[in-house]
């Protein structure tokens, strides 16, 4: 029996089949081309208009609080989200407001989640203050946006290209907080007056801020927390001062307020200088060594400029000291409203003789008994125990107001609310940001914004003039003590 005979495949559809491999791997090609850049986005993205930048994978950007940039902020982000949809339902004319801050925080961050969520808080509860009230006179309404720049507005950059890119589409015209005396934030200011944008900072108190074009700041200055802070000393009867400074360039805050400090040895005060520099290593083994010098001038108060946490290990070092029967008293800037030195420390140094007291922007004890047309009136009202209904503090926060943040962002988007009211004039005007820019000088004397933290009166350079300055006592197991205020001109 002869073999079957066996028909060859044609050799076209060897052909085709290869020619259909060969089609397959280039779709494939392609939709990996097409997809993979797509995944990566999408895990880049922390949601619309914020993205994941950085060293650290922050998340990076503009939201009407849709993306919640940390887990203690989710309920405070979710009301301001509520509110800027009932804005747009509403279908009255309304502009945004956009709150720039570091928002996702470090472990060694010179502020903390608490500081965020406490600028959030009060933003928000002067948003519905605007908002909520039945006069004329009350629009635009306000929406509020929340700009994340990354820990230490390190990623300012990317922060302001997604409000540069949106700031027309979300009508945005006015910036509000910053709340950093560092260089990041300078930068990021000078690109803003670029734009140009209004400005309105919360605790920013360092020189270098000012003179910006379209910044005000409802902080006192660092020259007016140092002067208020020295007229507090001489009414105790202080003569001789120790200053103990931080020469850190690139803080801000510790060098102007190192600055200020030194304008009155010579002549409020006789004594001299220890410096330091925290932009080097051994910043806690160095104050050791100055307490022999320390000693032998026997100061009555030792000014201390730098941040909160190098003010711990100071002040613990002041406990060793070889001659605790002699009391010194230590006074200092705001950073240490918001971070505090511990109890144990504050009650080691009290019973060597150290006492510490600080400046601090705002207080809610100063508004027991002040001094009338200093305080809004219904500000305060909208932050006591005894508020009812939507627009009060308590509906957001069972926090104390001690640490003064609340109360300065609020009077941050208070006098944003302001000016942009004032630059909306007749009805159906649209309100710019140039309008703003324009209406901004005009926050001053007759026409100054009565805050929950004082009556702002701008200058030139957009500081508040003479506003009060709340003083502070460092006490253990238990809130700092309201010493009083202190005023800068007086």
């Amino acid at each position: 029996m002869s073999d079957p005979i066996v028909v060859p495949r044609p050799r076209r559809r060897r052909w085709v089949l290869a020619a259909g491999v060969v089609f397959a791997v280039a779709v494939g090609l392609v939709a990996a081309l097409v997809v993979v850049p797509n995944v990566v986005a999408w895990t880049e993205r922390c949601g619309d208009g914020v993205s994941r930048v950085g060293p650290h994978d922050e998340c990076v950007g503009l939201t009407d609080g849709s993306v919640v940039f940390a887990p203690e902020l989710a309920d405070v982000e979710e009301r301001i989200r509520k509110e800027n949809s009932d804005v747009i339902e509403r279908g009255a004319d309304y502009v945004s407001v956009v709150v720039l801050l570091p928002m996702t925080v470090r472990e060694d961050d010179v502020v903390s989640a608490a500081w965020v969520r406490h600028h959030l808080e009060g933003a928000h509860l002067a948003q519905l203050a605007a908002n909520k009230e039945r006069r004329t006179g009350n629009t635009p309404l306000i929406r509020l946006l929340l700009a994340n720049a990354g820990s230490g507005l390190t990623q300012w950059r990317a922060a302001l290209e997604e409000l540069e890119q949106r700031r027309a589409e979300e009508r945005i015209v006015t910036v509000t907080g910053i709340g950093l005396s560092v260089d990041n934030a300078v930068h990021a200011m000078q690109r803003l007056a670029q734009l140009p944008m209004p400005m309105i900072g919360s605790t920013v108190t360092a020189h270098p801020l000012a003179g910006v074009s379209g910044f005000l700041r409802v902080a006192p200055t660092n020259a007016a927390l140092a002067q208020a802070a020295a007229n507090y000393a001489v009414g105790t009867g202080a003569k001789r001062v120790v200053l103990v400074r931080d020469r850190n360039p690139h803080d801000h805050y510790s060098v102007t307020l190192g600055d200020e400090f030194a304008k009155y040895l010579g002549d409020e005060f006789t004594g001299h200088t220890e410096p330091y520099n925290s932009l080097n290593s051994g910043v806690d083994n160095t104050f050791p060594h100055m307490m022999p010098n320390i000693c032998h001038a026997a100061p009555d108060v030792v000014f201390f400029a730098g941040r909160a946490r190098h003010a711990t290990t100071f002040i613990q070092a002041l406990a060793a000291r070889n001659c605790r029967d002699k009391p010194i008293k230590v006074l200092t800037g705001d950073d240490m409203t918001f971070s505090p030195i511990p109890d144990h420390a504050v009650g080691t140094a009290l019973s060597t003789g150290v006492s510490v007291f600080f400046t601090e922007l705002a207080h809610p004890q100063a508004w027991d008994g002040a001094p009338p047309n200093i305080f809004n009136p219904a500000s305060i009202k909208q932050f006591g125990d005894e508020c009812e209904g939507e627009v009060c503090y308590r509906h957001l926060s069972a926090d104390l107001l001690d640490d003064a943040v609340a109360i300065i962002a609020y009077d941050s988007v208070l006098t944003a609310v302001q000016a942009i009211r004032r630059a909306a004039g007749n009805e159906g005007h649209k309100v710019t940001a140039g309008d703003v820019l324009q209406t901004l000088p005009r926050l001053r004397g007759q026409t100054a914004v009565q805050g929950a933290s004082g009556m702002m009166s701008f200058d030139e350079s957009g500081n508040p003039v003479d506003k009060p300055v709340a003083m502070l006592k460092l006490l253990p197991d238990q809130p700092p003590k309201f010493e009083g205020l202190a005023w800068p001109g007086s």
